[in-house]
């Protein structure tokens, strides 16, 4: 089952990826044109949404994986990827006129994807 789950952790990796890129062109999609349209939320949600279950599926895994002391800083870094992302939604979600909110999902996305690379280099594992 352990193996199963590794497989499955190791290649959900790649949707979040590509997911994250989606969402990204998104997020400049709406930040040059203005505003913050439909399609740059509903693939930021997507990305917030994988990223959720690839950490879901990661602790599973580690509750059915041998504990290694290497492990607790990549869960550890992704446990704030995961915060900090839902973190720039909900702070877009709470701007206002006089705090503006439209440059806050590319950097969100920007700080949650140095988050998961230094999450996944802190196990030695290559990012693709």
């Amino acid at each position: 089952m352990a193996d199963m789950l590794f497989g499955l952790h190791s290649g959900v990796r790649y949707l979040v990826l590509a997911a994250w890129l989606v969402a990204m062109v998104g997020a400049l999609s709406s930040l040059r044109h203005g505003g913050s349209g439909k399609a740059g939320r509903v693939t930021m949600l997507i990305f917030i949404g994988l990223l959720d279950l690839q950490f879901l599926i990661g602790l599973v895994l580690l509750l059915n994986w041998d504990f290694h002391p290497q492990l607790f800083g990549h869960v550890l870094t992704m446990l704030i990827a995961v915060f900090a992302a839902h973190g720039f939604v909900l702070a877009q979600r709470r701007a206002t006129p006089a705090r503006p909110r439209r440059a806050l999902p590319v950097v969100g996305l920007l700080i949650t994807l140095l988050l998961i690379v230094a999450g996944i280099a802190s196990i030695g594992r290559p990012i693709l």
